[in-house]
């Protein structure tokens, strides 16, 4: 299976996808790739869409030069994080600081979405139980009170940080650099309001669990305070043209990629490489079917700064109808159609102004002083 389906049922999902999931873990296992392997991703949680990607932990005793262990089988990604076992085991040794810790740094993304990842995870081959207990330890103490109020001034912190990173950057005419800051300050607050709640989501179902804690905690105005900082707020008007943008660039991208995955492996090395980042761009660019009529705004913030970033518009769209076209596939349409319609796309979900998504920023960061007095 190359194409993804648009219209398959939640069981129909979680079907198909467990049985890429534990195909790949075999693979893994049999190469001598990891002691272990554990699902996580919003498979795990159940909250997974047709267009979902999987996600994978690779603990081993072996020592690795990489972090992330890229493929794709039967056109979806799998996102393998590659670890050691002891900074996995250290999260337990190590508590309750280790939990605490994953909330400061220069990058704390990736820590705290690992660390929640371990409430959810499925064991897939756990041959001496360790994955199942790590699992155990994090559900027992992710949100007690030691770890939660020591980590509410630190995630703060964060945001004010990213806030000011951002700004700096705009105010130098780096708009680009300030995404990255900009990104680290938001998703902090995120967190910040996610363990209040007290709950663990997937990234792409944000938005609609932020309303569903706004009003559990008497912030009703919560979801919309978010939209408005990710600079989504005129977004659920447009919802329909969004819809019908991408639809028309998946109707242009979707068949080039698929006589490459159909090709096997590109005698180019660096073509290979890059063909994970082809199908994940897929997976996003599909995504809006979904996000839209679940009003998943936020999620739809985070593909717009995709699609802003010249590395994704320069090698997942033009080097992509380049490539495909070599195979000799019939249909594979030319660049500059392509281009044009990724730049329909970028224009149907344009965000508000930087100044109006960083003064958003500001307002959150003192609600959320506010209501957590810090």
């Amino acid at each position: 299976m190359t194409s993804l389906p648009l219209d398959e049922r939640t069981e129909e999902t979680a079907a198909r996808l467990n049985g890429i999931a534990r195909a790949e873990s075999a693979a893994v296992v049999a190469a001598g790739e990891a002691d272990a392997v554990g699902l996580t991703g919003s498979l795990s949680t159940g909250r997974m869409w047709p267009c979902s990607d999987l996600d994978i932990l690779l603990p081993s005793g072996l020592v690795s030069r990489h972090r992330f262990r890229w493929t794709v089988r039967e056109g979806v990604v799998i996102h393998g994080v590659l670890t050691p076992w002891e900074p996995l085991e250290a999260l337990r040794t190590g508590y309750p600081d280790s939990f605490i810790n994953t909330a400061k740094g220069e990058w704390i993304l990736d820590a705290v979405w690992a660390l929640d990842g371990l409430l959810q995870m499925v064991p897939l081959h756990d041959p001496e139980g360790r994955l199942a207990a790590l699992r155990a330890f994090a559900r027992e103490h992710r949100f007690a009170s030691e770890v939660v109020e020591p980590r509410r001034p630190l995630l703060l912190d964060v945001a004010r940080r990213g806030c000011e990173g951002a700004a700096a950057r705009i105010k130098e005419g780096k708009p680009e650099w300030a995404r990255w800051s900009y990104r680290q300050g938001f998703e902090a607050l995120g967190f910040l309001w996610l363990e209040a709640g007290r709950r663990i989501t997937s990234h792409k179902e944000l938005d609609p669990v932020l309303g569903e804690i706004g009003v559990a905690l008497g912030e009703p105005g919560l979801q919309q305070a978010f939209r408005r900082t990710a600079g989504v707020e005129g977004c659920p008007e447009r919802g329909p043209a969004i819809r019908d943008a991408f639809a028309e660039l998946l109707r242009l991208y979707s068949p080039a990629l698929d006589s490459l995955l159909k090709a096997g492996e590109p005698a180019n090395r660096t073509l290979a490489v890059e063909l994970p980042d082809f199908v994940y761009a897929r997976h996003q660019i599909l995504s809006v079917a979904y996000a839209v009529p679940r009003g998943c705004w936020l999620h739809l913030a985070g593909l717009a700064e995709l699609l802003a970033e010249a590395g994704v518009a320069e090698i997942n769209f033009a080097w992509l109808a380049r490539a495909a076209a070599r195979t000799g596939a019939p249909g594979i349409p030319e660049e500059r159609a392509l281009l044009a319609a990724r730049d329909r796309a970028r224009t149907a979900l344009a965000l508000a102004p930087w100044e109006d998504r960083l003064a958003g920023l500001r307002e959150l960061i003192a609600l959320s002083e506010r209501r957590f007095g810090t």
